[in-house]
């Protein structure tokens, strides 16, 4: 292997890791987006339904609670819809419903909305982890480019680098087919 080879391998890695990693953030993107429209749905759901058997509190809780769910669904707030539901919930179960005898109820909903939620952070946190990695891969491709005449001089650290870069490389390809397993297969 020659020197022109070093050079286009090393080049190569960080092309492909750059253009795997931003299609793989801009599907992220899309699906999470997808994911807080439908909580946001869930909130617009609940204060259609408002005033109607089990969709209302006490007062003066519920004018409160209502007036925070329009609040909430106008900025597109999720955790203050999910507070909101989460009152409704509990009030359904203080007045002695369970997911038993109300299936579509609201200790359902909130129990959906809760997983949503918790599929969303869960992407966020994979996806910082996809994103550190491929960037390490790229930074650690274009430094070893940088010095491809230092390296190609020495055998140990021909290889060394050589072999350095691809596991980057093959390490970032898996965590992303990881992260879009996860994604896709996951519930």
């Amino acid at each position: 292997m020659d020197s022109n080879t070093l050079y286009y391998t090393f080049s190569v890695i960080p092309q492909v890791t750059g253009t795997i990693a931003g299609i793989t953030i801009a599907f992220i993107q899309i699906l999470i987006v997808n994911l807080r429209e439908h909580l946001i749905g869930d909130g617009q759901s609940v204060l259609y339904r408002w005033g109607k058997p089990g969709y209302s509190l006490p007062e003066p809780e519920n004018q409160k609670q209502n007036k925070k769910l329009k609040d909430a669904i106008a900025r597109k707030n999720i955790s203050e819809i999910k507070s909101v539901i989460s009152k409704l919930a509990d009030n359904e179960k203080k007045e002695g419903h369970s997911l038993e005898d109300r299936p579509t109820g609201l200790i359902n909903l909130f129990d959906r909305f809760s997983e949503k939620e918790d599929k969303i952070n869960q992407i966020k946190k994979i996806s910082w982890k996809v994103f550190i990695f491929s960037l390490i891969t790229i930074i650690t491709s274009i430094l070893s480019l940088a010095t491809t005449h230092l390296i190609y001089s020495n055998i140990f650290s021909y290889y060394g680098f050589l072999i350095l870069n691809v596991i980057l490389f093959i390490g970032s390809l898996f965590l992303t087919l990881f992260l879009l397993k996860k994604l896709l297969f996951d519930k």
